[in-house]
């Protein structure tokens, strides 16, 4: 088709129609669009983001979607760099959203607009994106990395903040202690050879490494060639994703880098044992981090060659009908394949599969990700895209949020009173946490042992921030005693609330429990091997529990070596034998097909009302008394019935729906060896007790969780 073909729907096109409100009628019958493709570039563009969308082979997708689509309009909306349609002018536009009704739903093509660097519609601000560059090694990707670093530097106080302190800025102008190792990579001119420098208490700004080591041997630091690399360590026999970082660092005008490889003697157990405990910091402290979030090993690089063609559609610039249709232009693409450079990729990268990232981009301060299809900043002030699109930030802007305020309600300790947000406050953060961890037991680690080690970095960090201890995944208090005596009932509750809610962890998928974990207590979802999620209701649920508390021996304070945390609680205990009870395993998925006055025998209204049944593992067990009476449900953390002759079903909350009840949170446990005359337990699972009267006549007894 001619250049400039467009049909009438496309021509119509203005700025002030796509940012009202209802957006912006294009085709009355959406089933019409393909045969407006054969002469229009921007309806043939839709198509092409149609068939980009649908996920069945090329070959089959047209007659599939023609099948799919509804005949109903088509509606284009106008994305701004908030996310949101903008109703005045500038419009900050920097996209279109293109609705199509298939079946139920719209199937929305996102496609990305820019115009010409300096022209009219940049400088209004009425087009703000970017078109997507060609390649991340080239000098105007450099010079937007340069862009992105100096104005968080100079401007973003909220980057400024660290975990440890969140009310305090840190010095942009201070240099920070150097790591105890870091590559010295030279002047930016690349006229000397890197060489790993030991920085013996010296200052300095410094990035850091994020990266995927992979199944390829790459270069690192051992006790044989320590001496060799303190003189050099050659360029050349540095991997792509390393050579890479080393660009990109003297580009940013700056000195070192730290490279967990290079920085961290491989070969020394204690080297790593002490360095690894540092790494919190380092990423920290780092003034920018470099992601090679795109590689899944070190022969990928940073700068990923970008094979993706954008077929591009040259429209004309005009704000309303009035604006004339000849004086400059406006530049609709498709972006690329989503996989490729969505923000919310950054999860499902290569680089965002493995557990270490947790930490690293949780702390660094600034990071630059090099994605397969495009460069994203992410500080904790903006998140874009090469292209200018934006999107709410991750995880760690919440976390950090969630300590500060953290630590504002700690200064009402002491005060008569202590208002009621600010104990919710202690509880929101706790929330965040689980849901960090729920995060972070998703992601891989290459050895099972690391588990521990990959998270305690950053663990250390809040820890100072909230002024609690960190044992064994937990957060939770250093003394019961520093309330005053009218807040000190609220306070206990809370703590023990935030206890319990950390503790009633459960499997999304199977579970184990392999050996190299072992020294961790069984109370604690670091003593397990995959993915956990958190039992919501126990997060309003009323305890019942008399006391509560974490005992850690002194020698418990390495990160590794825990098994000496104990829980103590006083609860309602009740033995069961498993020759009188049955346990039927009943998956979740199941439920559409079950009846709600069934469901309701076994589990809480509340499971239900705060999405907990969504979130409950693969599957769980129905527990039938001897009687065959449903008592309620269990999901064990190694995904079978336990193998011992009984279980002892331990109280810790109960649920309110419109102040009634509505069951029991409890933590099935199993008998361990006596330990200095204490009766020892080891965790075995939690689950929901749906019958009232089902602890009745029981006592309060000490119980004492820890490891298997």
């Amino acid at each position: 088709m001619a250049p400039g073909s467009f049909c009438s729907a496309c021509a119509g096109i203005t700025l002030k129609s796509l940012c009202h409100p209802d957006g912006y009628k294009h085709l009355s019958n959406a089933q019409d669009i393909f045969a407006s493709a054969a002469g229009c570039q921007l309806c043939n563009l839709i198509c092409e983001g149609i068939h980009q969308n649908t996920e069945i082979d090329r070959a089959q997708r047209e007659t599939h979607v023609r099948d799919a689509i509804n005949a109903e309009p088509i509606i284009l909306f106008g994305r701004a760099n908030t996310g949101d349609t903008p109703e005045d002018e500038p419009f900050d536009l920097i996209g279109i959203d293109v609705q199509v009704p298939v079946g139920d739903f719209f199937d929305i093509i996102n496609l990305s607009l820019y115009a010409e660097p300096d022209s009219r519609a940049q400088r209004s601000g009425n087009i703000v994106g970017r078109a997507l560059l060609r390649r991340a090694d080239s000098p105007e990707a450099f010079s937007l990395v340069k862009d992105w670093y100096r104005t968080c530097v100079e401007n973003h106080m909220d980057c400024r903040v660290l975990f440890a302190n969140p009310s305090a800025h840190m010095a942009e102008d201070t240099p920070p202690p150097l790591p105890t190792r870091i590559l010295d990579v030279g002047p930016p001119d690349g006229s000397a050879q890197p060489r790993l420098f030991v920085s013996n208490g010296a200052t300095a700004p410094y990035a850091a490494l994020s990266h995927c080591w992979g199944k390829h041997q790459i270069i690192t630091t051992t006790k044989a060639n320590f001496s060799a690399h303190r003189n050099t360590v050659p360029f050349s026999a540095l991997s792509k994703t390393f050579q890479d970082a080393v660009t990109v660092v003297r580009q940013l005008g700056l000195r070192y880098i730290w490279i967990d490889s290079l920085c961290i003697i491989q070969d020394d157990a204690d080297d790593w044992k002490r360095e690894s405990a540092k790494m919190g910091r380092v990423y920290q402290d780092a003034s920018i981090t470099i992601a090679a979030t795109g590689a899944k090993d070190g022969t990928a690089g940073c700068f990923i060659p970008r094979t993706f063609s954008l077929p591009r559609v040259e429209m004309p610039y005009r704000i309303d009908e009035a604006s004339s249709s000849d004086a400059e232009s406006m530049y609709l693409t498709l972006f690329p394949d989503r996989d490729l450079t969505s923000l919310e990729s950054l999860e499902a990268s290569p680089l965002g599969s493995r557990a270490w990232i947790t930490q690293e981009w949780m702390l660094s301060r600034r990071t630059i990700h090099y994605t397969l299809g495009r460069m994203i900043w992410a500080c904790r002030t903006l998140m874009e895209g090469e292209d200018r699109d934006h999107v709410a930030h991750m995880d760690e802007q919440r976390l950090l949020e969630s300590v500060k305020l953290y630590g504002q309600s700690r200064d009402q300790d002491h005060e008569e009173e202590v208002a009621p947000d600010a104990l919710e406050d202690r509880m929101g953060f706790v929330v965040d946490w689980c849901s960090l961890v729920s995060t972070y037991t998703w992601r891989k680690l290459t050895f099972e042992s690391d588990k521990p080690a990959a998270i305690v970095g950053l663990a250390k960090e809040i820890e100072q921030g909230t002024e609690e201890v960190y044992t064994a995944g937990i957060f939770h208090p250093k003394s019961k005693q520093a309330a005053s005596n009218n807040n000190a009932s609220a306070m206990a509750e809370v703590w023990t609330r935030y206890l319990i809610l950390q503790l009633f962890w459960f499997g999304k998928e199977t579970l184990a429990r392999p050996d190299v974990l072992a020294t961790q207590p069984s109370w604690s979802w670091l003593s397990t091997s995959g993915p956990v999620g958190f039992h919501t209701p126990a997060q309003a649920a009323e305890p019942l529990v008399e006391s509560m508390s974490i005992e850690v021996a002194a020698s418990a304070a390495d990160a590794n070596q825990t098994s000496v945390a104990v829980v103590s609680v006083e609860a309602r205990v009740r033995t069961v034998r498993l020759e009188s009870y049955a346990f039927r395993e009943y998956r979740w998925l199941e439920m559409g097909s079950t009846a709600t006055s069934d469901l309701f025998q076994f589990h809480s209204r509340s499971t239900f009302l705060t999405g907990g049944a969504a979130s409950i593992g693969k599957q769980v067990f129905r527990i039938f008394d001897e009687e065959s009476r449903p008592v309620g449900w269990a999901a064990f953390d190694l995904g079978v019935v336990p193998r011992v002759p009984e279980i002892h079903v331990a109280c810790f909350s109960v649920n309110r729906y419109n102040g009634e009840f509505d069951g029991f949170n409890v933590m099935f446990l199993s008998a361990v060896q006596p330990t200095g005359g204490r009766n020892m337990y080891e965790r075995l699972g939690v689950g929901e007790v749906s019958r009232e009267q089902w602890f009745d006549g029981l006592n309060h007894r000490t119980v004492v969780l820890g490891s298997p």
